[in-house]
């Protein structure tokens, strides 16, 4: 449907009742009913547009083509004032027709755009065409028989046919009115605010129908202007009942309305007929009249109550649960008004119930006035519904109506009807959802009228602060008792992985003390004794230093040494070859993740023959590497040697300073021979029989015979093939002598040898 623009609808209306106007002042200047209809047409038309338009700040809850409608309301409101006021003649007739006619077709087209605040059960607005067309039909023959009879008045020459079809033409507009109000209330009676705009537009039409009929039978005006006018208020109250922005204004109107009605109309009847009756006392009949006028107008509020739905007791029952709600402690707020809830509608019909979904209970009073915590979940799909739902408040007769199309609904109305409820309002506390009120069933059910929604409403929202405070507190409880628990799971898990923690550096201390244990356990020979006293010292200052070993000998344990009397004996020991092609390109020292530094933080890092790396590589090992950094180069050479050869980057060679500690050769240290024979040995024969291996004095005094070119390496090969070739716990002088005549002497290279054991280890 295309709507026109607000400014045209105006503007058409304004032309067309000034053309009116100017016709009914040509046709008679000096009339005082056309004086008049010069201001009433004007003033009408302005009236009825202003009324119309939207609000200029705010949501408007009107539909727009409702309020377009209005408008042409207002405008075949003016046109028919301004006929009726203009002289008697067929084309202002026609005009009234055509008014009469503009304002009921638009008034039933405004009653099909009723627009509700939405929810569940809403629909799309649309306006059926049966209502219009017979209103325009009806009208379209009045004004065929007025133009008929322009053409030949000797048809009708007392216009009784005229007056006629002008009735039945009102009394039609009328009905379709009514009838077009009632299916709005009978199809769209569940929506929210629906039922107020319908049924007030119905019992509206209808007293303007019994005011214009009353009139007429009571001959205070005749029936061919009495019916019409009432047809024009029809349209009239009926358009304003549609465009009110909120719907409880036209239930309180309605029934102030029906009430003056009932009281004024039989006052004004008796008083007619007595005025005409007795003519003489006609003052003293209007004295009374008035008198009786004014105590009928103060009786009408409370009998306006009276029509009320449910003649009010709820919305009384709800303002006195709200007083409840207002006490100033919390719990006692959500009792006091459960217990006016149960003292109103009785215990039978069903219990009130506050749901808590912090808690996950529900608050009931019971006759005594005591509290009952119950725990009682609420169905998640409800919670999700309520919050769409306008004021966030759903009824069961509303569910009920959408149960056949919306099958998700059917779980939520078996919840509900197991608790007997009628409706269901949403707590809130700050936008935030704390709980459910349950309202309970009380005799029939009825839809849920707006006054009602919004009072039960507004109690949820009283309540809401109640249920907020005792909400935080348990939340804030909840939470304590979760950060405890928190609190207790984290002190399990720390201890479990300081014992997982202390588990490995144990593990991990016993690896790095059984690999120390063949430098320090036979530390004899001043020599030996020496070495130990200064690789401890280099190792507890925790500063880059050099050992300087010959090939064969076993640095892993004299590093082993150094780190366990460093600060950081219980970190890692990580031991580089830097012989190894992957571990000499500059990217595997410069990864963040995985570089040396990375692997040994905390810990001791340990490079062997770091000569052998690249020299961009050595120089980001001396640029990176810290002054404070338990770090050790095992070197084949002193420094100054490698550096005078152009294998060590001055650097690297500046970085570890005069720090070095010269391992003396096996040669050097006859003291120690014995113990370290003695310990091979050991291991041997636990590694082969299960039990350590001897060594015979004849054996001994032949290994201190030997140059032992070879160091720890060679020691630890006679002593295999010694114990291999013995069959008897000891090792005997001729096993020695055959293991030593099959040692090969490794040649003393021209150039710096490798270190003949440079594992790469992190324990």
């Amino acid at each position: 449907m295309v709507i026109a623009s607000p400014a045209r609808v105006l503007w058409l209306g304004v032309c067309v009742v000034a053309y009116l106007t100017i016709a009914v002042w040509q046709a008679a200047p000096e009339d005082l009913t056309t004086k008049l209809a010069i201001v009433a047409g004007p003033l009408v038309l302005l009236s009825g547009t202003w009324l119309a338009r939207p609000p200029l700040v705010g949501f408007d809850p009107v539909d727009f083509r409702a309020r377009a409608a209005a408008r042409v309301v207002a405008i075949g409101a003016a046109i028919a004032v301004t006929a009726e006021l203009g002289p008697s003649r067929p084309s202002f007739e026609i005009a009234r027709s055509a008014g009469l006619a503009t304002a009921g077709i638009a008034a039933v087209v405004a009653l099909g755009f009723v627009s509700s605040p939405g929810g569940i059960a809403a629909r799309v607005p649309s306006v059926r065409r049966d209502a219009p067309i017979l209103i325009f039909l009806t009208w379209f023959i009045v004004g065929g028989l007025i133009f008929a009879r322009t053409l030949a008045p000797e048809l009708d020459p007392r216009g009784l046919v005229l007056d006629y079809a002008s009735i039945a033409g009102s009394v039609a507009t009328i009905g379709t009115t009514v009838v077009a109000a009632h299916r709005l209330y009978s199809e769209r009676r569940f929506e929210l605010g629906i039922a107020e705009r319908a049924s007030a537009s119905l019992w509206l039409s209808v007293i303007c129908l019994a005011i214009g009929v009353v009139a007429a039978l009571m001959e205070a005006a005749k029936p061919e202007r009495s019916l019409p006018a009432a047809a024009l208020l029809s349209a009239i109250v009926v358009t304003t009942c549609v465009i009110v922005r909120e719907p409880a204004h036209v239930a309180r109107a309605m029934r102030l309305a029906s009430a003056a009605t009932l009281l004024g109309t039989p006052l004004m009847s008796v008083a007619v007929v007595v005025a005409f009756q007795s003519p003489s006392h006609a003052g003293l009949v209007l004295f009374v009249a008035t008198a009786l006028a004014v105590a009928a107008g103060l009786s009408a509020p409370r009998v306006a109550q009276a029509l009320a739905p449910e003649r009010g007791r709820r919305l009384d029952l709800l303002a006195r649960a709200l007083a409840a709600a207002k006490a100033p402690d919390p719990r006692q707020a959500v009792i006091s008004a459960l217990a006016r809830i149960r003292d109103a509608i009785g215990v039978e019909a069903g219990k009130a119930a506050v749901y808590r979904f912090a808690s996950g209970d529900r608050i009931i009073v019971d006759r005594a006035d005591y509290p009952h915590f119950e725990p009682a979940p609420v169905p998640h799909g409800l919670v999700q519904l309520l919050e769409r739902e306008p004021e966030r408040v759903a009824s069961v007769t509303a569910l009920r109506s959408v149960e056949v199309h919306r099958p998700e609904v059917r779980p939520m109305l078996t919840w509900l009807d197991e608790r007997q409820a009628s409706a269901v309002a949403l707590i809130m506390d700050n936008e935030v959802a704390t709980g459910m009120l349950l309202w309970p069933r009380a005799g029939h059910e009825r839809p849920l009228s707006y006054e009602d929604a919004t009072a039960l409403s507004s109690l949820a929202a009283h309540l809401g602060a109640a249920t907020g405070a005792e909400a935080q507190l348990y939340r804030s409880q909840a939470r304590e008792l979760e950060a405890e628990r928190a609190r207790a799971d984290a002190s399990v898990a720390v201890r479990s992985l300081e014992q997982e923690l202390g588990r490995h550096v144990t593990e991990r201390r016993r690896e790095i003390e059984a690999l120390a244990r063949r430098a320090k356990s036979c530390a004899y020979g001043p020599a030996a004794a020496t070495a130990v006293l200064e690789v401890e010292r280099h190792g507890a200052a925790a500063r880059p230093f050099a050992l300087v070993t010959s090939p064969g000998i076993d640095a892993l344990a004299w590093v082993a040494l150094a780190h366990l009397a460093s600060p950081v004996k219980d970190g890692v020991l990580t031991a580089i070859d830097a012989a190894l092609p992957s571990e000499r390109a500059l990217a595997r020292w410069t990864d963040e993740a995985a570089s040396p530094f990375a692997l040994s933080q905390n810990g001791t890092l340990v490079v062997f023959a770091p000569h052998r790396l690249p020299s961009e590589t050595q120089r980001y090992l001396a640029s990176s590497l810290e002054e404070e950094r338990a770090f050790i180069a095992v070197l084949p050479l002193a420094t100054d040697t490698l550096v005078r050869a152009g294998q060590l980057e001055p650097a690297l060679a500046s970085r570890l300073g005069e720090r070095s500690v010269v391992l003396p050769p096996l040669g050097d240290r006859s003291e120690d021979l014995r113990a370290l024979a003695l310990f091979e040995l050991s291991r041997i024969g636990l590694a082969t029989r299960g039990e350590p291996r001897g060594l015979s004095l004849e054996a001994q005094e032949r290994l201190f015979l030997h140059d032992w070119p070879g160091n720890d390496a060679e020691l630890t090969a006679v002593m295999w093939r010694a114990a291999l070739a013995t069959e008897g716990p000891v090792v005997t002088l001729a096993a020695v002598e055959a293991a030593l005549g099959k040692s090969l002497a490794p040649v003393r290279p021209s150039v710096p040898a490798e270190p003949a054991h440079t594992p790469r280890v992190r324990p």
